[in-house]
Parts: C-alpha cells; structure tokens; sequence
C-alpha cells in the first residue's frame, strides 16, 4: 500500500496532509482502491495509529465489533468533499478485538455491503473476522438517511413532472404545496396557491362533494368524484378529483389528484349525439333491421322491428327462436349460408309462425380482419300486400286469358263463315259482301274495328241469303 496517497482537489489535499502530521489521517491505502468522483468511488485502507483501538487496548477492555467509529467518520468526510461523492467507511477490522490492523472500506452508502461483501469472498481467511463486524448503526443511519433523501427527490421529480394537478392540503383544507400542473390548471402561481382554502377553487354548489370524498378517503383510503373547479379568473373547469391521506412532513394531509375533464366531456357529448343520431336513423327506417352475431343471437334491433315481432325482448333473444319458433336455425335460413359462406343472401320467404306472413329478406356479413362473418345485419321488409296483389293480378290475367281464348276462337269462326258467304256471291256473280282483306293479311287477331261490312249495300234477296 501507499500512504497519504493524494485523491482529490489539491488545497483539500493538502488540508488532510496537515491533519495527518497529528497522526488523525495517516494511512496505507490499498492498492485495490478505485477512488473516483462518483458512485464507483472504492477505498481500501489500514489505519496503523487508531488512538481509539489504542485506548480499547490500554485500558484492557474486551471487545467482539470495531470501535474505530471517529475515524471512519473523519476519514469519509473528508473524502467526502474531496470527490463531491456521498460516502461512508466501515471498519471490517480492528485491532481492538485482536485483529492485526485497523482496516476500513469507503464507498458510496448504497454500495457499502456489496463491496464488504465481495472483500470477504475475495479473501475467505478473513471472512470469519469481518462478519462480527459490520456497518456501525451511525453509518447505517446515515445510509438511510441518503436512501431518504434520494427518494424524496425522485417523488418530488414525480410531483412536478406529473401532467395531472396535485394539491397536498392540511386538515383545515389549506392548500400548503402544488405542482406547476395544478398552477397551470388553475391559473395561479405557486406563491398564490400555497395559502388557498379548498373553498376557493370548490364552488359552494359542489363543496358537498370534496367533502364526501375527505370523509370516504379517510374511511377507505382513496374516493373519488367528478366535480368542478374554480379558476383564479373565475371560469369553471369540469375535473375529475381523487382525494388520498398523506403522511406530509409528519403531519396528516390530504393529497388531492386533478384531472381537467373538459375535453374528454367534449368528446363524450359529441359520442353520445352521434348515438342519439344513428339511433334516430336507425329507428326511422321501415323496414326491419336487425343485426345479429355469430351465434345468431340479436343485438341490435331498430323501432320496425321492435314493433313487428311480438313476444319478450328483441336484444339477447335468437333470431330463429323468435321468428321461426325453433331451436335450430331454419334449414333455408339466410344466416346460415351468410356465416357460412361469407356472402350476401337475398330471399323472398313466407313465415308460418309469423302468420304467413311473406318477407322479402337481405342479409350481410359484417367481417373481421381475417375476413370471417362474425356479425350479421338482417333487412327484412313485409311484402304481404304486394304477393297477395301479385296472386289477384295472376288470377286476372289468367281470367283475361281464357276470355280471350273464347272471343278469338268466336271470332275466327265468323271469318270463315263471312269467307265461305264470299265464296257463294262470287259463285252467283255477285260482289263480296264482306272485306276479308285484315284476314287474308294475317291480321285475324288485330283489330276487330277495323273490319268493313258492305251487307247494308247489298239487295234483299243478297242479304237473305248470305248476312249472318
């Protein structure tokens, strides 16, 4: 080892070199030793003129731990403000228990026992000796009180990095700290909050709630309200406040966390009027729409179909348990084939469970990514009306048909006869009575006004024997 090895800025050195002419600081570092300014700061040293462990031994006292406590103490100060690191030494040695030197480790006190730790594996004859020893309780303190310290930072870094408002109040509501969220929010500086009474960022009208969730928290430890707030220029902000007891400065609090629910309210308003409007488009259409899932049960129905289908609720019901009064899908249902094949369906279908009713029926797949049917929309229209005009007009025509078949055939029939009365007149020498011109054309079914009959020119005789 080294002694008075010089770490450290210059005029701190030499202030420990003018210490150690006294023989306080006089060392032999090891030269294992990593000093360096920061967390991997690592020193191994004997201290051979430890006045403690000299008094242990002169006055005959038995001891089984280190007493070199001072000396640790000096030595880590000064290090200490020599690197500008946290440390603290432990003594792992001593001579005052019988050890053959005072030996001590310096680190960070977070890193303390793991280098103690590592001493002990690197060097298993000494094992036993250092574990009577040990970090003095003054150390242990100070290791936690730097453990304290460094959470406190890191939960003042939450505070004020939090993007919600925090507001730590005492028991008579004052507001006594918040983080720069709560300024903005609020509208206020930090010096103009601290002070503030909850009554004046509460409004009266709903002070009832603050108090519910102080009264809930202490009871359950946590409650919760949505509420409003009051800004410093008086505008009002919709938050959504939970209220939890706090250990602030060794006094009870109450740490209040804020969040401005403006814009989420906004987008809820705006969601919850484009429900209200789909639904009055849903509803207003006449024919039925229904939408269904995989499992063929409802989910959704719109006014038409509400009306429509008798018996208990639409949503949660199957759809062929409500239409056609079974407990399997119909063997034509269109569902069926939509889940089935992915494809659309348009039938025209008569319901006897529903009346017999007639349905003119679309269905179409709703898909998923992976482009399977999992939902089903229904558009189903009564087409009753139209099928029974659609059977009075088939019975019309067919009656049409057959009148007409008989008029016709009448008609042919006089045709014939007016030609063979034709063929007599020409046989006497006469003019034809009768214009068959339409006939001979192949007009037999035109027209029938069109027919000309020169019987009223003909002489007596001439109609006697051949008018009709």
């Amino acid at each position: 080892g080294a002694r008075h090895r010089p770490y450290g800025p210059p005029p701190l050195v030499r202030g420990v070199r003018a210490g150690c002419r006294g023989g306080w600081a006089l060392v032999d570092i090891s030269a294992e030793s990593r000093p360096s300014p920061d967390e991997d700061y690592y020193l191994i040293y004997d201290h051979p003129y430890s006045f403690e462990a000299d008094a242990w031994i002169q006055s005959g006292c038995v001891t089984d731990t280190p007493v070199c406590i001072m000396n640790a103490g000096y030595s880590s100060g000064w290090c200490e403000e020599s690197f500008g690191v946290t440390l603290v030494a432990s003594e792992i040695l001593c001579r005052a228990r019988g050890d053959d030197c005072c030996r001590f480790i310096m680190a960070p006190p977070h890193r303390i026992e793991a280098h103690i730790a590592r001493y002990m594996r690197d060097k298993p004859h000494l094992a036993a000796r250092i574990r009577k020893g040990g970090i003095p309780d003054f150390f242990v303190r100070k290791r936690m009180e730097e453990d304290l310290r460094q959470r406190e930072e890191q939960y003042r870094r939450i505070f004020e990095a939090s993007s919600d408002a925090l507001l730590i109040l005492d028991r008579d509501r004052l507001v006594v700290d918040v983080n720069p969220a709560a300024c903005r929010l609020y509208g206020y500086t930090r010096e103009e909050m601290v002070g503030l009474s909850a009554r004046d960022i509460v409004p009266t009208d709903h002070l009832h709630l603050f108090e519910v969730c102080e009264r809930d928290a202490a009871a359950a430890g946590r409650s919760g309200a949505e509420t409003v707030h009051v800004r410093h220029d008086g505008s009002r902000v919709e938050v959504d406040v939970h209220v939890t007891p706090l250990s602030y400065q060794g006094a009870p609090h109450l740490l209040a966390v804020v969040r401005d629910i403006t814009a989420r309210r906004r987008v809820e308003e705006a969601m919850q009027a484009a429900a209200r409007q789909w639904q009055s488009t849903f509803d207003a259409i006449e024919d039925l729409v229904i939408l269904c899932d995989a499992d063929h049960r409802i989910l959704q129905a719109n006014r038409a179909a509400r009306e429509a289908v008798p018996g208990p609720e639409l949503v949660g019901t199957r759809c062929f348990e409500l239409v056609h009064g079974t407990q399997e899908p119909h063997p034509n249902c269109p569902s069926c084939t939509v889940f089935g094949r992915g494809e659309a369906v348009h039938v025209e279908m008569q319901e006897p469970n529903l009346g017999n009713r007639w349905f003119d029926v679309h269905a179409y797949p709703i898909n998923n990514e992976a482009g399977t049917a999992v939902r089903m929309v229904h558009i189903i229209r009564d087409i009753t009306e139209r099928k029974r005009a659609e059977e009075e007009l088939a019975k019309t025509l067919a009656d049409l048909e057959r009148f007409n078949r008989l008029a016709v055939g009448r008609e042919l029939r006089m045709i014939e006869l007016k030609r063979e009365v034709n063929g007599m007149a020409g046989k006497a020498g006469l003019e034809a009575p009768y214009d068959l011109s339409f006939a001979e054309a192949g007009k037999a079914g035109g027209d029938l006004g069109r027919r000309r009959t020169r019987g009223a020119e003909l002489p007596n005789t001439a109609q006697g024997r051949g008018g009709p």
